[in-house]
């Protein structure tokens, strides 16, 4: 591995969208060259100098404890409740697992989207959740087309999550990019899903917020 495909890889290991089979060689070169290393150890602090500076402030933060989980019903239908609310960072990485895993219903019935209040308040009664996160999710793909800041990224998103396609490798010499250009416009491009996506969480959760005041009100009229 060349230094200049083992930055790329850092930075999308750092956010974590790197396949598994490609950390082991990035892990190799990483542990053998001084310089990728202090390189891994610096762009680590940096990312989390920019998480902490962008989440939300702790009174209007939306958290939920790791231990807490929503029953989602039998086999991934929604049993009317509204969902619970995911903090930016938790919120980021599992629209990235989702993406990853989008054509393994098994693996989308655990993941922590199905209880947000973004898929929940998508989903009738009684419908399938998993359904729904794919469809929300391949949504969010394509709408990076009409977003002058992330249509480059379009190709680059939807060859890597919906072509079936079986590595990022393959993927980046199917668009025919160098193996570090694939790997920087995936990791802005993931970027723009999970912010374009958490805008719409915020949305569902103002909305719930602002209806269950009037219920309030309206109860003690």
């Amino acid at each position: 591995m060349e230094c200049e495909q083992a930055r790329g890889d850092i930075a999308v290991d750092l956010m974590g969208a790197l396949d598994e089979a490609d950390k082991e060689p990035l892990t190799r070169h990483v542990r053998s060259c001084a310089t990728c290393c202090a390189e891994t150890s610096e762009l680590a602090k940096v990312l989390e100098v920019l998480r902490a500076t962008t989440a939300p402030c702790s009174e209007t933060r939306l958290g939920a404890s790791e231990s807490e989980a929503l029953p989602v019903g039998p086999k991934g239908v929604n049993n009317g409740s509204t969902g619970l609310q995911l903090d930016r960072v938790h919120f980021g990485k599992a629209v990235r697992t989702a993406l990853r895993d989008i054509y393994r219903a098994d693996m989308l019935l655990v993941n922590p989207l199905l209880n947000s209040r973004l898929v929940r308040t998508s989903t009738p009664a009684g419908r399938d959740l998993v359904q729904s996160l794919r469809r929300i999710l391949v949504s969010a793909v394509n709408e990076t087309l009409d977003d002058p800041n992330s249509a480059g990224y379009h190709r680059v998103l939807a060859t890597t999550f919906l072509s079936r396609i079986s590595t990022q490798v393959a993927a980046a010499e199917r668009l025919g990019l160098a193996y570090g250009t694939y790997r920087r416009h995936l990791a802005k491009g993931l970027e723009q899903v999970c912010e374009q996506l958490w805008q719409r969480e915020l949305g569902c959760v103002l909305t719930d917020s602002f209806d269950n005041e009037h219920r309030s009100q309206w109860r003690g009229k």
